[in-house]
Formats: structure tokens, C-alpha cells, sequence
């Protein structure tokens, strides 16, 4: 019997998320890019026993004029530590820029009035990826948000990051 085709899609941002999708078998996991870098390498190597791990799918982020030290080193850790992970794994690393996952998955996008607040629009485009995400994979909606009914850091971005390595990665 074949093993079933898998792919990680990874959020890299300070409270990131890696998600495990394996289509056929309607399971995703997730797991905290805070977790140490040793157990995740150790859960991505274990994934090739019972799955066909496709890629690692890493949202291609950078700093931001703007940002504070703190989440652009965060950015530089999570991006240093997905790449050492691949390595260490023997898998397939690509990269993927927010705004191409976010078309080719299909996310609606809003038009907004001039001078609509920044943090407005953050907000509407995360609600907006939970939203396909429970479109493409019903049964995700339990793992997306938390016991408050709030969306859980990363974990939608990730999931539709995973879904556009599906995309380009087809059994």
C-alpha cells in the first residue's frame, strides 16, 4: 500500500505555526514554531514513516520598516530554524510570498475606504484565511480557533500555506 502524499506548511512569524496536512486521511496537526527545534525535526523525520512528506512550504516573510527588533529577530530565528529542520529532515524546502499563497488558495479579498485603520484590515484578512481554510478542510475549524472562540496565532495561514503546497506539489 502506498503512503498517503503530506505536506507542512509553515508560518515563520513570532507566534508562528507549522501545520501537517495529509488530505486523505482529513488530518491536520499543528504544532507552535516555539516548540525546540530537536522535537520538530524528530516529528517531521517520523511524518516519512507513514506518509510521503512533499515539501515544507515556508511563507517567504522578511522585516518590515517599522518592526521592532524583537520581531524581526523572532522573523530570523523561526525562517533560520525551518530551513535547518528541512535540511536535518532530508525535505523538500520551498518558498511561497504571502500575497501568492493567499490568490492561488483563493482568499476573498476586501476592498477598503481610504483611511481604513491598518490593524482593520489585518484583522478582516485573518478571519478571511480561517474562513477558506474551513472551506477547503471543514473538519480544521476545531484547530483554528480557541476555547474564547479567538483565531489561535498562525494556524490558518499555515494550514492554507500547506493547501498551496498541495497546489504545486499533486500526488
Amino acid at each position: 500500500m502506498s503512503k498517503p502524499a503530506a505536506y507542512v506548511g509553515c508560518d515563520p512569524g513570532m507566534k508562528g505555526s507549522w501545520c501537517l496536512l495529509i488530505p486523505s486521511r482529513n488530518k491536520i496537526e499543528f504544532l507552535s514554531t516555539v516548540y525546540p527545534v530537536a522535537e520538530v525535526i524528530s516529528h517531521i523525520v517520523g511524518i516519512a514513516a507513514y506518509a510521503d512528506l512533499k515539501c515544507i512550504m515556508l511563507e517567504d516573510v522578511h522585516s518590515l520598516l517599522g518592526m521592532s527588533a524583537k520581531s524581526n529577530f523572532s522573523f530570523g530565528y523561526n525562517v533560520g530554524m525551518v530551513n535547518t529542520m528541512a535540511l536535518a529532515s532530508r525535505q523538500t524546502l520551498d518558498r511561497v510570498q504571502p500575497k501568492v499563497w493567499q490568490r492561488e488558495t483563493k482568499v476573498p479579498r476586501k476592498t477598503w475606504k481610504k483611511g481604513t485603520a491598518a490593524n482593520i484590515k489585518k484583522k478582516a484578512l485573518k478571519e478571511a484565511v480561517a474562513l477558506r481554510g474551513i472551506e477547503l478542510y471543514p473538519y480544521a475549524r476545531e484547530f483554528l480557533y480557541g476555547p474564547k472562540g479567538g483565531l489561535l496565532d498562525g494556524r490558518s495561514d499555515s494550514l492554507l500555506i500547506a493547501h498551496y503546497a498541495r497546489l504545486i506539489y499533486p500526488t
